[in-house]
């Protein structure tokens, strides 16, 4: 059994390569664009205000669910672009 106690430790060195490529690769680039969209963003700008939720809330998305309405929606859908039919 003593074989069995020292390859616990060696099998976590041995997922640790997997786990350092999936935080910088994925982790990291995933909590920047959700920092980032929390923020009002602008590339030349110095100072990045925290703005919490209207960054979402001027593109049309509902963050608190609100009254619901009626809306009429057209017969047909949009295409992928302005135009499309």
């Amino acid at each position: 059994m003593k074989g069995r106690e020292r390859s616990e430790p060696i099998a976590f060195f041995f997922a640790l390569p997997h786990l350092v490529l999936f935080a910088v690769f994925l982790l990291a680039p995933v909590l920047y664009g959700a920092y980032v969209s929390l923020h009002s963003w602008h590339v030349l700008a110095r100072e990045r205000p925290f703005v919490a939720l209207a960054n979402y809330r001027a593109r049309g998305f509902r963050v608190f669910k609100e009254e619901s309405a009626e809306v009429d929606l057209p017969d047909v859908s949009p295409g992928p672009w302005p135009g499309a039919r």
